[in-house]
């Protein structure tokens, strides 16, 4: 197959070949530094620096591990990896590889091996409509005409067409890496890689979080978390029971043998052009093993304050988190309450350019364009890795959670010494933060220094503006509740219909925000008999709570009074 002959789905900008730098090229083809120099000139990159490029180019790229000019011109800062990657496909007239549509690949490693794959700089993204998109961050023509050549030598089966598209450096190692992995198109056979494959695309085209396979005594449930709701999928007879478990921890990497003890495993998985980590957890049950599989969307997070649904001084108060010179603030609520989410998007507003963030998680949930992201695991833990990355002096800091006292102490350590820390903890509302952090053991006078903010936050279900309906008791049920002071507002319950499940869609997020200088006095003499106190103080003074911002959308009609009485404590 030709470059030269036209690709069903290619995407082309007017006027210009895909597969060269610019409509007005001659026709003899550049060298790879040629090419590689004419698109630094067109980003913007002086004559200067690029000569200064090139003459490091060889000499040092190894030592670098740059293996191309343009990765050593990242590498230096003369461009940023975003910003090449958009302008390489604005040039060549390919779409970005993160916004392609289409089913997971088959052809893997069978046809183009990982040590070709990172010569050519090239990654299978998969196929649609019968054509096999593939994506480099670097169009250079004969690398991908060596690309196309080799698929088609060793894929005699495949008689489509291709297309390319530009996916950034990051977005390409993060793709070879995976060959460490198991993934699901080799973890089993071809008829069991269907069927769990199905299971997974389902779950993600539903909006699940999670997917259960729960062994019951005649019986396998499969169920999906939605909105933070399990619900039922599908049930499997009993005879499928052990052949389904065995199948799913094959596709996590888990011994199929160990049935005594729990087990974690992970894989990775596209669909819809979007790429997902999936966490397996098997453990022991009465009627056989209970597997869980964990989708997280590895898409880099776009997601702004604003959309989270928090109020107008809820986001005056995270947004002056990133004015501070340095201190420590936490975001707490329970499992799956959204908080990660939150905190990508607070650190989503810093310019990656002028600042070094850091950020340790277990696991990594979203991509963070701008962020050097660490995954706890494999020995590493979040105290040593803390201790290692504050040497690293970064600006902007977040944890991903804080589960003991070494880490608090080395986080609270941070926040004095001109860090700007984000992280997460466990604990019913913002007061019930500041307390758990002394329950830890921490001296009260570095702890009350470092500390900024303590937010809660909890989701709650959106009513369908479909067919949610006015409850006609609205007062009875305001008074019932102990929120007499709403007695006069509406409210909706949900009643659903075709557009909805069980007359709710997507959830908003609730908040509370209290710096912990408004209650220094307090903690520093009752210690952790304080909380009453604060919350009392708090009240006084009219700062918003966790049920008054629910009740506030309960009126407004964003959500149900069920949805409150079932996630805020009253």
């Amino acid at each position: 197959m030709k470059l030269s002959t036209p690709r069903n789905g290619l995407v082309r900008t007017s006027g210009g070949d895909p597969f060269r730098g610019s409509p007005n090229e001659s026709s003899v083809e550049p060298t790879y530094e040629q090419w590689a120099e004419d698109h630094l000139l067109a980003l913007g990159v002086t004559a200067a620096q690029v000569k200064s490029l090139v003459g490091m180019y060889g000499a040092q790229s190894r030592s670098l591990k740059c293996e191309t000019l343009l990765r050593l011109a990242v590498h230096c800062g003369a461009a940023s990896e975003e910003g090449l990657a958009k302008a390489l496909a604005k040039r060549a007239g390919l779409p970005l590889a993160r916004e392609q549509k289409m089913a997971c690949h088959t052809l893997g490693d069978r046809v183009l091996s990982p040590s070709a794959a990172r010569r050519l700089r090239v990654h299978l993204l998969g196929t649609a409509a019968g054509t096999l998109w593939l994506a480099t961050d670097e169009p250079f023509p004969p690398r991908m005409r060596e690309a196309e050549r080799q698929i088609d030598e060793s894929a005699r089966g495949f008689a489509g067409p291709y297309a390319w598209s530009v996916a950034t450096a990051r977005e390409l190692e993060h793709e070879w890496s995976d060959s460490s992995h198991v993934s699901i198109e080799r973890a089993a056979g071809e008829d069991r890689r269907n069927s769990i494959s199905l299971w997974v695309n389902q779950a993600i085209d539903l909006g699940a979080s999670d997917l259960h396979f729960v062994p019951k005594e005649h019986a396998l449930e499969v169920k999906l978390r939605i909105d933070g709701v399990l619900l039922t999928h599908q049930w499997l007879p009993e005879e499928r029971r052990e052949e389904t478990i065995a199948m799913v921890k094959m596709a996590g990497g888990l011994d199929v043998g160990n049935r005594l003890e729990p087990l974690d495993g992970q894989s990775f998985h596209f669909h819809r052009g979007r790429r997902f980590k999936l966490r397996f957890s098997s453990l022991p049950s009465q009627f056989g093993q209970s597997v869980v599989v964990r989708l997280l969307d590895q898409s880099t997070c776009n997601v702004e304050l604003s959309e989270l649904g928090m109020g107008a001084q809820v986001q005056r108060d995270f947004e002056r988190l990133l004015e501070l010179p340095q201190g420590l603030s936490f975001l707490v609520g329970p499992t799956g309450s959204g908080k990660t989410t939150t905190l990508a998007a607070l650190i989503g507003k810093l310019d990656g350019r002028s600042f070094a963030i850091r950020t340790l998680e277990d696991p990594i949930e979203y991509r963070l364009s701008h962020a050097v992201q660490t995954e706890i695991g494999m020995g590493l833990t979040f105290p040593a890795a803390l201790r290692s990355l504050l040497r690293q002096d970064p600006d902007y800091l977040l944890i991903g959670e804080t589960r003991d006292r070494e880490t608090a102490q080395v986080a609270v350590e941070a926040g004095l010494t001109g860090h700007v820390c984000f992280s997460t903890l466990h604990a019913s509302d913002a007061i019930g933060g500041m307390i758990r952090l002394m329950d830890l053991g921490l001296e009260v006078g570095p702890l009350l220094a470092a500390c900024q903010l303590f937010a809660a936050q909890r989701l709650v279900r959106r009513l369908c503006t479909t067919c949610k309906r006015p409850v006609a008791e609205a007062a009875a049920e305001w008074h019932r509740l102990g929120l007499a002071e709403w007695a006069e507002s509406p409210l909706w319950e949900a009643v659903g219909c075709p557009a909805c499940r069980g007359g709710y869609i997507g959830r908003t997020a609730v908040f509370e925000t209290r710096w912990i200088s408004d209650f220094e006095d307090l903690l520093a003499k009752e210690g952790v008999r304080a909380a009453p106190l604060c919350r009392k103080r708090a009240q006084e003074v009219g700062a918003t709570s966790l049920l008054q911002e629910a009740a506030r959308k309960a009126a407004a009609g964003e959500t149900s009074l069920a949805e409150v009485r079932a996630h805020i404590s009253f």
